[in-house]
């Protein structure tokens, strides 16, 4: 679960929560929901086929085709792609070669799981991806025709794979001759990699696109889907994938035991900063600024820069970067850029620069900060993943996360099961109330109660209980239906 506490002024020292549910064993368990969608889901019903029923068939691409899901959003590109059953986020790839991946799993695409509570060890169909139509009609064998991705198993999924798991591209041609009867909508599978128990790196994948005499790939209405086999049940048994490209005049050959294409100039941020402060993802203005002046500056020393380069024509690619941070209220903003350093051919690198943010950034009663990195190399094919952002917000509440759950996290083996969460404040406040995301399990548990309490004393580990209460919150039932995810208790 993900834990703010939630203030308009502060003093607490330390804040917890109970469990009456275990000697106590933590554990981690995949999400059984995505409550980020939540607010998505009436706008994204009616984008999603929007291009169809307007000009009554899918919109038709031109070569080059390229995703790489850097753009801001929760669902695919709508101009791209026909469906949206996959999710587009920033955090669950591992050092992905752009920023963004577009993540398959046992979720739909309203964030819920396909079959709740099924308790099934079989592998089904799962979250699919279809390209919209693609004219390769004018194209033939010597245009030299690819299709490449990335992909990558697990990632930060907390499920770990099975053998049964499969993910799985496939072709759509004209048609396709079936005993001796053309099919006109068939899709004909060109590639698919079984479950990887543990996970590995993101690997590229070069697919050719041939002209055959069954079946046809150079017409018109040509298109591609990836689908996933796994668990439908929640956020389980994961396959992330980027860097979707389909072009022609592209060399396919191996570098370090991966497909490569020597045509490809890309320099990219493979992910966000992180946050800038030393402890939180958020806290309040008073909070900052008594930090600030009692010298004990929040800000954090250095600002990480995540660097691709996602080329192999030289060695080594001589890069520009940097970041800005700006507060979004006033305009006011602040910017460090390095003169260049060098990135080996297909790796990546982390780079920290002196955080020179200054305090004054943050002021009156809500300050929203926007901070971005950017990476620049010439040539570059694709600009577009040059930069990655996110937003730090200073207002009424502190928080260690980003607001994005990945998992789960529980207690188990124990009828009364604690766990505390500490807050160090720079300067003594009241504490209005708390947040809580509840993850949703396989089993339903909303007739079961958790317990709030915030201490000014907290006893040790294995010593006699001598806590001292501030307040409790006795007897709350779990919800799952909070603003963006959250349930508030004041």
């Amino acid at each position: 679960m993900i834990i703010k506490a939630f203030y308009k002024y502060l003093f607490i020292l330390l804040f917890t929560i109970g469990f009456t549910s275990v000697q106590a064993q933590e554990f981690v368990m995949p999400l059984q929901r995505n409550a980020l969608l939540d607010p998505y889901m009436p706008a994204q019903k009616n984008t999603f086929g929007s291009q169809r029923e307007k000009h009554g068939v899918p919109h038709t691409q031109q070569l080059p085709f390229f995703d790489d899901f850097s753009r801001s959003g929760l669902y695919p590109n709508d101009t791209l792609w026909l469906n949206n059953y996959v999710y587009i986020n920033k955090t669950f790839g591992i050092n992905p070669p752009s920023t963004g991946v577009a993540t398959f799993e046992g979720l739909d695409a309203n964030g819920k799981a396909y079959t709740a509570g099924d308790q099934s060890t079989s592998s089904a169909t799962t979250d699919t991806l279809t390209s919209t139509y693609i004219d390769l009609s004018p194209y033939a064998d010597a245009d030299s025709l690819y299709l490449s991705f990335y992909y990558q198993p697990q990632g930060f999924g907390t499920a770990e794979q099975r053998l049964t798991d499969s993910f799985i591209l496939q072709f759509h041609p004209d048609s396709l001759l079936r005993k001796n009867k053309w099919d006109d909508s068939a899709w004909v599978t060109v590639w698919a990699t079984p479950g990887i128990p543990g996970g590995q790196d993101f690997r590229q994948v070069m697919i050719p696109i041939r002209k055959l005499s069954s079946p046809n790939y150079f017409h018109n209405k040509f298109q591609f889907r990836f689908y996933a086999y796994g668990h439908r049940s929640g956020n389980l048994d994961q396959w992330h994938l980027d860097y979707v490209y389909v072009n022609r005049g592209r060399t396919k050959t191996k570098f370090e035991n991966h497909d490569a294409d020597i045509t490809v100039e890309d320099v990219a941020i493979s992910k966000p900063s992180g946050s800038i402060l030393n402890k939180y993802y958020a806290m309040p203005v008073k909070q900052f600024l008594a930090g600030v002046a009692n010298g004990n500056n929040p800000l954090a020393s250095s600002v990480r820069v995540n660097i691709s380069n996602n080329s192999i024509s030289f060695p080594e690619k001589n890069v520009t970067f940097g970041y800005t941070v700006t507060n979004v209220e006033t305009g006011q903003e602040n910017s460090f850029s390095n003169s260049g350093v060098n990135v080996k051919a297909l790796s990546q690198q982390t780079f920290e620069l002196s955080n020179k943010a200054e305090p004054s950034l943050v002021s009156g009663t809500k300050t929203t900060l926007l901070v971005k990195t950017f990476a620049k190399n010439i040539p570059d094919n694709f600009g577009q993943n040059d930069t990655a952002t996110h937003k730090q917000v200073f207002a009424d509440y502190l928080a260690y996360d980003d607001g994005t759950a990945e998992g789960g996290y529980g207690l188990r083996g124990t009828n009364i099961g604690k766990v505390a969460v500490k807050f160090t404040l720079n300067t003594p406040d009241t504490l209005y109330g708390i947040a809580v995301h509840f993850n949703q399990a396989n089993q339903y548990v909303g007739a079961r109660s958790v317990n709030f309490g915030v201490w000014h004393k907290l006893t040790a580990v294995g010593a006699p209980e001598k806590d001292e209460f501030v307040e409790k919150i006795s007897y709350v039932r779990p919800e799952y239906d909070g603003i963006n995810g959250f349930t508030y208790f004041l």
